[in-house]
């Protein structure tokens, strides 16, 4: 990722919803890049294509996807996204906690330097 997005912060010392906030960023950006040749230069076209996957539904629909291939550390840090606080916003909400796992994940992995693990992880989404 280069120098732009840099950080010195470890994903193990900062809260859940922070992870959650990195990891929504990051994840959006990797769908709006991974869309851009479908577009064909129209960004509401474009609006259109993203919001499927960045929506909780479609977050949801990701996390089942690439469940199954998630070690024993990345599944426990999926069960602590799904269990925080931030994902209970919207109550009892399967879509909104599914999708606050995901991006824990995502968050963590980012921080962590582990970009090579989210593009195999996401590649199966797309």
């Amino acid at each position: 990722m280069g120098s732009l997005f840099a950080v010195s912060v470890a994903p193990d010392d900062l809260s859940l919803d922070s992870l959650a906030f990195v990891g929504d960023a990051v994840y959006t950006l990797y769908f709006r890049l991974k869309t851009l040749p479908q577009a064909h230069r129209r960004a509401g076209y474009q609006h259109n294509i993203v919001k499927d996957y960045v929506s909780a539904p479609g977050q949801k629909k990701a996390l089942e996807e690439v469940e199954g291939l998630l070690d024993e550390e990345e599944r426990e840090i999926v069960r602590r996204g799904y269990n925080s606080i931030g994902s209970k916003k919207h109550g009892d909400d399967e879509d909104y906690r599914m999708a606050t796992a995901l991006e824990v994940l995502i968050g963590h992995l980012f921080l962590e330097g582990r970009v090579n693990r989210i593009k195999d992880l996401l590649e199966r989404v797309i």
